[in-house]
């Protein structure tokens, strides 16, 4: 057998393996997402913060209402800001991690408790 025959066939069965091993992560990983896992640290961070319950407490509502929000639409904020790990302490307890959202030039840093969060203190941005 040449080299070119070997060649071939190893790249057939290359093609073969990826094709399997790729259907496999399809079916493991994006098969029930609809809008796809969170792979991301970030995206990671939003759905942990979409899973706690929000504590209503009079510092949070004021800070809320400081920039323009409440409780209502703080979730649909939250989907569409962008989370800064420069900015956040997830090593210090309580985590808190800064969520900004550049269209509504809007800043908040987000207490993580065990199966709570809170806004420790939220700013507008320049």
């Amino acid at each position: 057998m040449s080299w070119k025959k070997g060649f071939g066939r190893r790249l057939k069965l290359y093609g073969i393996g990826l094709g399997l091993g790729s259907l496999l992560a399809w079916a493991l990983v994006w098969r029930n997402h609809t809008d796809g896992p969170a792979l991301w640290p970030a995206d990671k961070i939003r759905e942990s913060i979409r899973e706690r319950i929000f504590t209503a407490d009079v510092n949070s509502l004021t800070q809320l209402n400081g920039i323009g929000l409440n409780a209502a639409n703080l979730d649909a904020w939250i989907d569409s800001s962008k989370v800064r790990l420069s900015k956040s302490e997830p090593r210090n307890e309580p985590r808190m991690y800064f969520l900004e959202n550049p269209s509504e030039t809007t800043g908040m840093y987000v207490e993580l408790g065990d199966s709570t969060f809170r806004i420790a203190r939220a700013v507008r941005l320049k």
